[in-house]
């Protein structure tokens, strides 16, 4: 997979059958083991590492975005664009067209946000021959191919991989080879397994009705992405022939490994290949505007279908604004789908998914019927425009269209104009909402989310008790991210409080201020609330513990035993822009102690007013 490495554990299992559109980021490449690969040294002279060089534009938006979010404290956020753009690799393998035209193919996934593509080859020496400048020729959604072409004239390669001229069969030997990564450098790996479902049929991954898959145990790993699956054929090139191209593993499932079968590829390069029997541009683009009026009208459909008709040009225009606005005003089941496509994917494919909700809300709740309201405009190679329409619209919108990647993609989603008063004003009040809702950063004004991952606490315990009195309180607190929205809830850590109380011995000596120093864990539950930059939580926390006698005087002035307590309170606190912040908190405390040298009912208690310091990061 190209994703940056070490990979990261992508979503739960209900997500993969709820949003078909996230179908393929729940198949990660998992380690295995490594095979002696120096008898089989030659296959490595067709099979090489594919790196994606990204849109200089769409670097240009994440590294500001990165910033802003950094800035402003959200770092989990800024720490998936950095590491998105320290970049990834997957693998792929050559193939020679029968007029000597050298291509790389690979999955779409690897190379799916390039603007030109690098491949390195191994030597027998260990040296490498890297090609640069290589084009995304095609790459198909539907089943997760991708076809590079070399630059003009550049035919490094008289021979290729050969496809297997037989279907694999159920139990037969199979080898996976590419370049998983150790420690994020890719690392040649041959492994050896046998076909456990020869015609697998998985719809979440591939419609059966384009192709079955190949399911197998040999061993794939992140980087593995885009190799081939091989059988041994001596009359093939290096000893080896393609059966598949490997594409996806199930997180949950030992061995269970998916390819593309060799059948399908070659349909794909045919029809990529042979322009001749493609159709003209303009009904090219009239079949696929018409696809995505059939999709949009679905009734089992949602903003996830759409997203493979968003283009990565739309995410470097519009990306960051709508996602800012997709966390303030959508559905929660839409933002954590967005969030998580953002963080455990891609920063651009998160923008996209956002992209693509903010089309399907445009297109109303209602039948989402659409019809061409014209024909399209302004064809060229790459580029088109066509207006679109709908009975509820006063007017058509208009939607621009460009080629990438030899797909036709919405580069611009015009504004709609509903046709009633009525539906005027829901349009009116809806964006007032959104309007209102924000700060002028365009960043949500009210929101449930917390920043920061960790708190220190420390501040003055005071007492409203006789038997104790005032002392000195602490705590440290880490507060997960349970969501991927920053909207953190449940955190724990430790606590202790320190003072002096009044207690009467098992002699029926009264003793006065005897130390106590209680420490143990501490749990904590808030109410993450953000009014724009302005953080408002009311919490409250449990904690467990002991005295610890060692912090006690001398003349065993330490009353032992266990400890309780309970806070209930409210922090609060500026974000300065800054990755640490301090807030400050009034909480009230109750403490009870049993300690271990007095009576079975005597009990040291104590209510108090905690007046703090917090250390927020």
């Amino acid at each position: 997979m190209a994703l940056p490495l070490p990979a990261k554990v992508l979503m739960e299992d209900y997500m993969l059958h709820r949003f078909s559109g996230v179908k393929r980021l729940f198949f990660i490449l998992i380690p295995l083991f490594l095979l002696p690969v120096g008898v089989f040294a030659q296959i490595k002279n067709y099979v090489g590492i594919v790196r994606e060089k990204y849109h200089s534009a769409n670097i240009a938006v994440l590294e500001e975005y990165r910033d802003t979010l950094q800035s402003k404290g959200y770092t989990s956020y800024a720490q998936s664009i950095d590491s998105y753009l320290k970049g990834g690799f997957g693998s792929g393998f050559v193939y020679v067209a029968p007029d000597g035209t050298n291509y790389i193919i690979t999955n779409r996934h690897v190379v799916s946000q390039a603007e030109s593509v690098s491949v390195e080859f191994e030597g027998a020496d260990g040296g490498t021959i890297k090609y640069d400048n290589l084009k995304v020729l095609n790459a198909d959604e539907e089943i997760d191919l991708a076809i590079l072409s070399f630059p003009k004239g550049v035919k490094p390669f008289k021979k290729g991989l050969t496809f297997a001229t037989k279907k694999v069969q159920d139990g037969q030997e199979v080898w996976t080879a590419g370049f998983p990564g150790l420690a994020g450098n890719p690392l040649w790996q041959l492994g050896k397994g046998s076909v456990t479902n020869s015609t697998a049929r998985i719809k979440d991954l591939v419609d059966p009705d384009i192709t079955t898959l190949i399911q197998h145990s040999a061993q794939i790993d992140g980087g593995n992405s885009g190799g081939p699956l091989l059988i041994a054929d001596p009359s093939g090139e290096a000893g080896y022939a393609v059966v598949g191209v490997n594409t996806w593993k199930y997180v949950r499932r030992q061995d269970t490994n998916y390819s593309i079968p060799a059948a399908a590829v070659q349909a794909y390069i045919k029809k990529v290949l042979n322009p001749e029997n493609a159709p003209a541009i303009k009904t090219q683009m009239e079949k696929r505007v018409q696809s995505f009026i059939a999709d949009v009208a679905k009734q089992d459909n949602d903003f996830t279908d759409i997203v493979k008709y968003i283009s990565y040009a739309y995410v470097g225009s519009d990306g960051k604004d709508v996602f800012v606005k997709a966390l303030s005003s959508a559905p929660s089941a839409v933002r954590s789908v967005v969030i998580a496509v953002f963080n455990n994917y891609s920063p651009l494919e998160g923008m996209r998914y956002a992209l693509a909700w903010d089309v399907w809300k445009k297109l109303g709740n209602d039948e989402r019927s659409l019809v061409s309201a014209g024909d399209v405009t302004e064809v060229s190679s790459v580029a088109c425009t066509v207006p679109l329409q709908n009975e509820k619209w006063e007017k058509p919108i208009e939607t621009r269209w460009i080629s990438e990647h030899g797909l036709w993609r919405l580069e611009m989603f015009g504004s709609v104009e509903p046709k009633t008063e009525k539906g005027k004003k829901k349009a009116k009040a809806t964006k007032t909402d959104i309007e209102e809702n924000s700060d002028d950063d365009g960043n949500p004004f009210f929101g449930f989310e917390s920043p920061y991952g960790a708190a220190l606490q420390v501040g003055a315990d005071l007492s409203l008790s006789e038997e104790a009195k005032s002392g000195f309180c602490a705590s440290f607190l880490y507060f997960a991210d349970m969501n991927g929205l920053d909207s953190r809830w449940v955190g724990a850590g430790v606590a202790l409080v320190a003072d002096k109380a009044d207690f009467i011995s098992r002699s029926g000596t009264n003793i006065k201020d005897a130390k106590r120093f209680a420490v143990g864990p501490a749990v904590a539950l808030q109410i993450p609330m953000s009014i724009g930059k302005v953080y408002v939580q009311p919490y409250v926390m449990g904690s467990l513990g002991f005295n610890l006698s060692a912090f006690g005087s001398f003349d065993n002035k330490s009353p032992n035993g266990f400890v309780a307590g309970f806070e209930g309170g409210v922090k609060g606190g500026y974000d300065f822009g800054t990755a640490v912040n301090v807030f400050v908190s009034l909480a009230y405390r109750y403490t009870s102690q049993k300690p271990d040298i007095v009576g079975k009912d005597t009990a040291i208690r104590k209510s108090s007013v905690a007046v703090s310091a917090i250390l927020v990061f």
